[in-house]
């Protein structure tokens, strides 16, 4: 699934800037892939925020990976996008213009704390992009 890189950069640096730093909720420090969207929830407060690949098609890879290491990660790339597939466990390969990487998923910790959230009943306000 091919992604602009930048789009991709975004939706990490949005929803890390949202949910803070300071939670000891087991799991606060990781990026949930699903549902079309980046999401983490640390304690309080739930952040999602929208992720389209090339075609304008919502996000389709699932995933959970650890946010800080994978923000790093895309700060090295270079290019415009990335692809990045999915193998039959679910591992991750990310290409890009000089190379690939693998980033290391995690088990779902949050997943239903989100859920139990129901996040698609909820209003929703945009925030600034800056």
């Amino acid at each position: 699934m091919e992604i602009n890189l930048n789009d991709l950069k975004t939706a990490v640096k949005r929803v890390l800037a949202g949910t803070g730093n300071s939670s000891t909720h087991e799991g606060a420090e990781n990026l949930i892939f699903s549902a079309g969207a980046v999401h983490s929830y640390n304690g309080s407060i739930s952040v999602s925020v929208p992720l389209f690949d090339m075609e304008s098609r919502p996000f389709a890879l699932t995933g959970t990976l650890h946010g800080k290491k994978l923000a790093a990660v895309l700060a090295k790339l270079k290019g415009d996008t990335v692809d990045i597939d999915a193998d039959d466990q679910g591992a991750w390969t990310i290409t890009h213009a000089t190379g690939t990487v693998e980033p290391t998923m995690f088990q779902d910790t949050l997943s239903s704390d989100i859920a139990a959230l129901q996040l698609d009943k909820l209003t929703w306000t945009r925030l600034p992009d800056d």
